[in-house]
């Protein structure tokens, strides 16, 4: 790595700490970019299972009698897409977290900072004030309905459930009236009996 690239990078040699920082930011930035990838490339299969379901009821029996298994691929694609927003939510709290830690850091650098220093005991100045990602994370109480729906992890979280439920409802609603004609072929099928 050379002393600075145009990619803003330090030299760990040179700077380890700005070298650490941009490694950090830039894990973040990479992290929270295919997050959000991800979930809009969940939200453009589960838009076409419920299109195909949807579509189904202008089809003819042989297709429209199996339309109830789009609600089985709508589950399983809700779940393995919210196992990699998981994943990816662990990914990129490992970056907030140093960055928070920098945060700290540089809050006490700057009140050390002799000019700073006075212009906070002036009250011109909050240090602290340079700590957001700290002071994001304190603001969790908004609160919608009897439920607190903050985060991304959260509102994805609720997203995720609802489109799991809804394939689930179109699952059962397909299945359970079919369960009964099958044990009953089934049963005629056991008993040598034709129809």
């Amino acid at each position: 790595m050379s002393e600075s690239s145009d990619s803003g990078s330090a030299s760990p040699r040179s700077n380890p700490k700005a070298a650490a920082r941009w490694y950090a930011w830039e894990w973040f930035k990479y992290h929270a970019g295919q997050r959000q990838a991800v979930f809009r490339f969940y939200l453009l299969i589960a838009g076409g299972l419920l299109a195909a379901f949807v579509a189904s009821f202008n089809v003819h029996d042989p297709i429209k009698d199996y339309a109830f298994t789009v609600g089985a691929a709508l589950v399983v694609v809700s779940v393995l897409f919210w196992r990699l927003d998981v994943r990816s939510a662990i990914l990129v709290k490992l970056a907030e977290a140093y960055l928070k830690q920098e945060e700290k850091l540089l809050d006490r650098e700057l009140m050390e900072a002799a000019d700073v220093k006075a212009a906070n005991e002036r009250g011109e100045w909050d240090a602290a004030a340079i700590e957001l990602a700290t002071r994001a994370d304190d603001r969790k109480g908004i609160r919608w309905h009897k439920w607190k729906l903050y985060s991304f992890k959260q509102v994805y979280g609720v997203i995720f459930l609802f489109i799991a439920a809804m394939g689930l409802a179109i699952f059962l609603s397909g299945f359970i009236p079919r369960l009964g004609q099958w044990a009953r072929d089934f049963v005629m099928l056991a008993c040598g009996a034709t129809t």
